[in-house]
């Protein structure tokens, strides 16, 4: 009786984790490279557009080793005084093998709505599916193309760090024309998800799919003793 009662427990279980609404559906999603949380906000680049031109320029990249790939899932940015009537142009760019970012532009992203006048972190995304490739290097711009907000960032500054090297920060305040190297390591963060998703990802605290074996797992095993007993 012990034994006919829990191998329906396990189904249960198991679809309801899987299909219930209760849980969250699966996620994988790692803190791929940034350098969030800040420590403070005491540095501050101001980026400002016009007309939908670029003005200011901020650019930061990094490079991916070999062997994975990751999908791109959104990217948080620490802005003060960001108001509806500002149009951020947050993108992904291509690297053209100098030391400046390339003007292809690879993935855009949807631009959140306003918390305010106040310094608060604002999540992006793509605007379509976007994947990040091995041996590959990139460049985050964030630039507007009308009204102005400032990005902030930590003081001393925090230099980003994840999975990817990072480069260097460049600044433009003529729309692209020329750059310079960025004083300010200013605040973000990118979230991607390996493809395949790794086994370290799937077992991270919160997976759903580590759930589902933990779940699976103890019910067997307390099936096994029930056989015994």
């Amino acid at each position: 009786m012990i034994v006919s009662l829990r191998i329906p427990l396990l189904t249960a279980v198991l679809t309801f984790v899987v299909w219930g609404k209760g849980l969250a559906i699966p996620s994988y999603a790692l803190n791929f490279f940034g350098n969030l949380p800040q420590s403070n906000d005491n540095a501050t680049n101001f980026i400002s557009g016009t007309n939908g031109n670029f003005q200011d320029l901020i650019a930061v990249s990094f490079t991916l080793g070999a062997g994975q790939n990751y999908s791109l899932d959104q990217i948080i940015l620490r802005l003060r005084d960001y108001q509806n009537s500002d149009i951020p142009a947050i993108q992904i760019r291509n690297d053209v093998g100098g030391i400046d970012p390339g003007s292809t532009i690879l993935a855009n992203f949807t631009n959140p709505p306003s918390q305010g006048s106040a310094t608060f972190n604002y999540t992006f995304l793509p605007s379509n599916n976007f994947n990040l490739h091995a041996n590959t290097k990139y460049w985050l711009m964030v630039a507007a193309s009308a009204e102005e907000f400032a990005w902030r960032g930590s003081s001393p500054g925090i230099e980003p760090d994840g999975i990817p090297i990072f480069g260097d920060y460049r600044t433009s305040a003529n729309g692209g024309i020329s750059y310079t190297s960025g004083s300010v390591f200013n605040s973000f963060l990118i979230e991607a998800t390996p493809i395949p998703p790794s086994p370290q990802s799937i077992f991270e605290p919160g997976s759903t799919i580590g759930l589902i074996v933990f779940v699976g797992t103890s019910l067997v095993l307390s099936k096994k003793t029930g056989n015994r007993e």
